[in-house]
């Protein structure tokens, strides 16, 4: 499962996340410095994918509204870019 958010308001470096949750292996939380559909610069593993977005909303004020389903990524391809891009 992945979810992508845009982080409100301009005062922040970060300006968008992806939540993939990997199932068994926990959920990493993207961090991007720009909208564009580029890799991510870092990013932060939790247990759960409640974690992550609970994190994502004190951090960066994410509302769990503002949350949108993105599809998982291809077999191959990496997890924190939203088209389908080989690693």
């Amino acid at each position: 499962m992945r979810q992508a958010a845009v982080v409100p308001g301009a005062t922040h470096e970060i300006r968008r996340v992806i939540v993939f949750d990997t199932g068994a292996s926990g959920t990493y939380l993207f961090l991007f410095r720009s909208l564009a559909d580029e890799p991510a610069f870092a990013d932060h593993w939790y247990e759960s994918a409640a974690d992550a977005i609970s994190s994502a909303e004190l951090a960066f004020g994410i509302h769990p509204d503002e949350w949108q389903a993105i599809d998982d990524p291809q077999p191959g391809c990496q997890h924190d870019r939203v088209a389908p891009v080989r690693d």
